[in-house]
């Protein structure tokens, strides 16, 4: 197996060390020689946090690289155990004439790993003529393509199809399908694979079996002819997982967990189909660890990549201990999500949580919280029975419903999620609640929106991190990506170090993980300064007046110059509307970001900050 890391990152360290110390020296002889930069201490300070940040240990794996049982291997070095950021690209299919495959998909997430850790990646290519990607591509036939590879992270090596090693997987990103003569191939999917027409595909919450089908994306559950894989993280609401249980593996605990708890691999893993519990057994030579593997802040996004799969892991904390950036959702006693529709289904709420006892489970759907609403609803515990394909109903005439959830004990989380039957949302309110009185909740969405401006609810169902800042609230300084809400796929993109600042217009391209993505919010007084983190230039418009159809550039940093502000205001619900100071606001149409008039509304004008500082 290919070994990506060990003792020798000790020395990279090193040099990534020396490399920060020269560039700072640089930028501190540029001070001293430049009389009119305005702030440039705290911008060294900001850069030399990045550049720390960046330098710990990081690596990118790529195709092509493998051993003979397609593994490249990970090993945490000593010294270096903290939290780790893991992202994979699952592979695309292939094409067919002027059909395209569908792209792989996204995911991410923080996770703690100890030191001498082991970590397998096995990397999707992309389908090509009839035969399937590696990991899992469906092979073709005279009308179909090759589908792609999913992208994995497993705890235990083997060959790609190995079935032992394909349970260890803690995190996966679906590969795409193949096209047809007739139609482009499915999109990797999110916690659900996608056919070639944008429908939904096969569901990826049920795990019982790893066969492939004709042109099939691979996944956590591979697609249906020519469709998309689906996606998976372990901890990710939603999510399907191998769990545990030595003794009673029919115990009601644990029944009905794969359509949603926290996912773990421990030692005698055991799945469920339906109620009916299998246990795979002992497997020979793995040792389960002390705590399960379970993933923190994660994100997947369907449709994202073209061409062969890759995978990237950064440590981003030397931080030993819990991640400083948990700000709410500790001791919660309540969780209330209110929506104002004519008749209302939940297909879920959960709430998950890693500390507890076994690692992390769906804290909603134990014996110990209960579940209400307002007003009454037909067959209410559907929603906290940890599936999504039961329905609670509410179909009284009352304008607002709301289902409640609560915890006999107060409890920490990590996440809360829920998921509507209906999709779309005009209004949508959640609270977490440290008693059972109103008067001790944090507000977790207030959105008012209307029929034509609803949240866009996508088979992931809305979820709410404890990781990230607050989204109904203004974002805080960090790095982002900034994502249009109607193309969750790509994100604010600058051109590349061979050009120059002036040509630097921002463009929208799939998420890739490079710093040209990378945005850092700077917040003084409540006007934002939105700075690249490769080059440190800002998005600026050029015109000092409120012009449209503007196109965006990226530019040299001019501090106190107005023409680098902006006002970013959530609207609720983890959107966003970025406006100018001089009252321009950014309009994506489809294709392109561009300014448009402050009266300017819709879908449009809406964007997500998907926090990626870890």
């Amino acid at each position: 197996m290919m070994r990506k890391n060990n003792k020798g990152f000790a020395v990279s360290t090193l040099l990534y060390g020396l490399s920060i110390m020269g560039f700072l020296i640089v930028i501190l002889l540029m001070n001293i020689m430049s009389s009119n930069r305005v702030n440039t201490s705290n911008f060294v300070s900001q850069v030399e946090d990045e550049l720390n940040r960046y330098s710990l240990t990081e690596s990118s794996i790529r195709a092509g690289n493998a051993s003979s049982d397609g593994s490249q291997e990970f090993i945490v070095p000593y010294g270096q155990e903290g939290w780790y950021k893991i992202e994979l690209w699952g592979a695309s299919g292939g094409a067919n004439g002027s059909h395209q495959g569908g792209k792989g998909s996204y995911t991410s997430g923080v996770i703690y790993l100890e030191e001498n850790t082991h970590l397998y990646f096995y990397i999707g290519t992309k389908g090509s003529g009839t035969t399937g990607g590696k990991n899992l591509g469906g092979n073709g036939n005279g009308t179909t393509s090759g589908g792609g590879g999913a992208t994995d992270v497993r705890l235990i090596s083997g060959y790609y199809t190995d079935e032992e090693s394909l349970k260890s997987r803690i995190m996966v990103a679906g590969g795409g399908g193949g096209a047809t003569t007739s139609q482009n191939g499915g999109k990797g999917g999110d916690l659900q694979g996608y056919k070639g027409d944008g429908t939904s595909g096969s569901a990826g919450q049920v795990v019982n079996s790893f066969a492939v089908a004709t042109g099939s994306g691979g996944g956590f559950k591979n697609g249906g002819a020519s469709e998309g894989g689906s996606s998976y993280i372990s901890g990710y609401a939603g999510g399907s997982s191998f769990v545990f249980d030595d003794s009673d593996i029919n115990n009601a605990s644990f029944k009905n967990q794969q359509l949603g708890t926290v996912s773990i691999y421990y030692k005698n893993p055991v799945y469920y189909s339906g109620d009916v519990a299998e246990n795979f057994g002992d497997i020979v030579g793995y040792d389960a660890p002390d705590k399960g593997y379970s993933f923190l802040n994660g994100y997947m996004v369907a449709g994202v990549n073209d061409g062969d799969g890759r995978a990237s892991i950064q440590r981003v904390t030397t931080n030993n201990g819990n991640l400083e950036k948990k700000t709410n959702l500790n001791n919660i006693k309540k969780i209330v999500d209110c929506v104002d529709n004519g008749t209302t289904e939940w297909k879920e709420i959960q709430a998950i949580s890693s500390t507890f006892e076994r690692g992390g489970v769906n804290l909603a759907k134990e014996a110990t919280a209960s579940i209400s609403s307002n007003p009454a609803a037909t067959n209410p515990n559907n929603a906290k029975d940890g599936r999504l394909d039961t329905s609670a109903t509410v179909t009284a005439t009352a304008t607002e419903k709301c289902l409640t959830v609560t915890f006999s004990t107060n409890v920490n989380l990590d996440e809360i999620a829920v998921w509507h039957k209906n999709g779309d949302v005009a209004k949508h309110s959640l609270k977490a609640c440290t008693s059972t009185s109103d008067s001790t909740c944090l507000v977790l969405s207030n959105f008012n929106g209307t029929d034509a401006d609803p949240i866009k609810e996508t088979t992931n169902g809305l979820h709410y991190s404890a990781y990230r800042f607050n989204t109904s609230q203004a974002p805080e300084n960090g790095i982002y990506y900034i994502v249009p809400v109607n193309n969750e796929a790509v994100t604010f993109t600058t051109g590349n170090s061979t050009l120059a600042s002036s040509d630097m217009t921002i463009t929208l391209k799939n998420i890739d993980g490079t710093r040209f993505q990378k945005w850092r919010l700077e917040n003084a007084g409540g006007i934002y300064t939105i700075v690249e983190t490769q080059n440190y230039n800002t998005i600026q418009i050029n015109s000092t007046e409120a012009t449209v159809d503007e196109y965006l550039k990226a530019q040299p940093r001019l501090p106190n110059n107005d023409i680098e502000k902006w006002r970013i205001t959530p609207t609720g619900n983890g959107q966003y509307v970025i406006t100018s100071v001089f009252g321009s606001k950014l309009n994506f149409d489809g294709n392109t970001v561009k300014t448009a008039s402050s009266t300017t509304t819709g879908q449009g004008t809406k964007f997500y900050l998907i926090n990626i500082d870890y």
